[in-house]
């Protein structure tokens, strides 16, 4: 659903989300240079406004009926399939911003930790969320072992061409 802020709301909180996620679609990640405007997308819609209840979205994907309140509120669904239909794009916005805070990778480990506490949802329901992320058509690549000894994620091209473990 198209935000119902009115021009001075929307001027006041896009370069505020624009700095916080990135200038880009938080569901397929085209930026704004490719689709001309990006549409702030309210999650909650309640006053006074939160920018917490805010995700800048494509004009594409903020016409995709799942992502409407009214239809999450009204499906048959689980209260456990309700509650995911909100909380996996929290996670997505998170991980993407922090991918691009970090140099296009992050620990596996602290994902999934952290994630799973921003989101407010199980380690299990976090690595569920991760799984398509990191297939063949997901943004991001399959775990990588570091330098740092542990499992890092990258964002698909940006992976390390070198060995982060040459052998000496």
């Amino acid at each position: 659903m198209t935000s119902q802020l009115n021009g001075r709301e929307r001027d006041h909180f896009y370069p505020l989300l624009c700095k916080r996620d990135g200038a880009f679609c938080q569901l397929c990640q085209k930026t704004e240079s490719e689709v001309s405007i990006l549409q702030i997308h309210e999650i909650k819609y309640e006053r006074p406004l939160r920018i917490e209840n805010m995700k800048l979205l494509c004009p594409s994907c903020n016409r995709i009926d799942a992502l409407s309140k009214e239809n999450i509120d009204s499906t048959n669904a689980s209260a456990e399939h309700k509650k995911n239909l909100i909380k996996e794009p929290y996670f997505r916005q998170w991980i993407i911003g922090k991918m691009y805070e970090n140099n296009y990778h992050y620990a596996l480990d602290e994902i999934i930790d952290s994630g799973a506490y921003v989101v407010g949802v199980s380690t299990e329901t976090i690595k569920r969320y991760l799984h398509p992320l990191c297939s063949t058509e997901g943004p991001f690549s399959k775990p990588i072992a570091w330098a740092d000894g542990n499992l890092h994620i990258f964002v698909k091209g940006r992976e390390p061409s070198y060995d982060p473990h040459p052998k000496l």
